[in-house]
């Protein structure tokens, strides 16, 4: 079965409604084109979602009647301006902004001080709905299948080594630095992916 593909090319092509659960990692990208946000952080979201009863078609994006987990990390430049506000009162236009405050987070600088990394411990739960958004001029969307049975040991530490790349060639972070950021990110959503036995456990 194949193993990810980009979500915009997914939607187009009908593949959104025929998947039971799976992973949607979202990436944005600061404005660089405006000079009072060109140092706000990159922001990547991984969604957990299951139970899919419809895929909704909305402006910009799509609309998923679903069970959902939303997680975060948070890349912000040293520059950033705005890195002393919680997250969750900064402007929610921005990259800035997430649904959390700092005691919920895992923070830590990277090797080379460049930026300082914010990881939720806790997920963002979407108990009926959520929205994807189509990604933006330098922004990226995949939708993540689950092609293996074993969730743990084959999925998630594929879609850890995506991430590692997309840090690498994408964002230009050094390979030390990718690599304990995704592993910290994918750790978090390893804790808190939506399985069939979340929901018959009422965990969720």
């Amino acid at each position: 079965m194949q193993k990810a593909m980009f979500f915009e090319e997914a939607f187009k092509k009908g593949v959104l409604p025929t998947i039971e659960s799976g992973f949607i990692l979202s990436i944005s990208s600061p404005n660089f084109e405006d000079i009072n946000r060109k140092s706000d952080p990159f922001l990547l979201e991984m969604i957990s979602y299951s139970g899919v009863k419809s895929v909704i078609p909305i402006e910009g994006g799509v609309k998923f009647q679903a069970q959902g987990r939303k997680m975060y990390c948070m890349l912000e430049p040293s520059p950033y301006t705005e890195k002393h506000v919680e997250p969750t009162y900064r402007s929610n236009n921005t990259t800035g902004y997430m649904p959390f405050r700092f005691k919920d987070c895992t923070t830590f600088l990277t090797k080379d001080s460049r930026f300082t990394v914010l990881i939720p411990e806790i997920p963002h739960n979407c108990y009926d709905s959520f929205t994807v958004s189509f990604p933006g001029k330098g922004d990226m969307c995949i939708l993540y299948f689950m092609f293996d049975k074993d969730l743990n040991g084959v999925v998630l530490p594929f879609i850890k080594d995506n991430v590692v790349t997309i840090l690498k060639k994408s964002l230009d972070f050094r390979e030390a630095d990718a690599s304990n950021i995704a592993r910290q990110f994918i750790d978090v959503v390893k804790k808190h992916t939506i399985t069939a036995e979340t929901k018959e456990d009422g965990k969720f």
